[in-house]
């Protein structure tokens, strides 16, 4: 939910946050949330790229679970983030390992912990040629996979 949490308003960001995280952890991670996402679109626009048409895609793409419980779990992700804007020379791609703890509440599994580091993050090819933000952005845009 990177992307919708991304184009969210301040307002609209805070309620979608809220709505998967346990009423206690919600508030606190809608303010780190919206303080992370300041810095993101003040350093966009430093560059002269347009922060209002931000692109973002994160895509997990392994999960390990560390322990779990009937009612409680603690995940590891390891997902690559893609941000695009308008203007902007080239897109950013970020690797990151985010480790959830979970709770479930009224038969849903809430968020009710979040720590996010940086990487592992694999070296890109040497033959391949930075693409345009442009681009990227206009294939974050593309219809997501759906696997089931």
């Amino acid at each position: 939910m990177t992307g919708e949490v991304a184009r969210a308003g301040f307002i609209s960001r805070r309620d979608l946050i809220q709505s998967f995280c346990t009423p206690a952890f919600g508030p606190r991670l809608a303010d780190d949330t919206s303080d992370q996402l300041d810095d993101l679109l003040l350093e966009f626009a430093e560059r002269g790229a347009d922060a209002a048409g931000l692109s973002v895609l994160e895509q997990p793409v392994r999960v390990r679970t560390i322990s779990a419980t009937p009612t409680r779990a603690r995940v590891a992700v390891w997902s690559v983030l893609v941000v695009a804007a308008p203007g902007a020379a080239t897109a950013r791609m970020i690797w990151r390992t985010v480790t959830l703890d979970l709770e479930l509440i009224e038969g849903e599994w809430l968020v009710d912990g979040w720590e996010s580091k940086s990487g592992p993050t694999p070296m890109a090819s040497p033959d391949v040629a930075i693409t345009p933000a442009d681009d990227v952005s206009e294939q974050i845009d593309w219809s997501p996979v759906e696997i089931g």
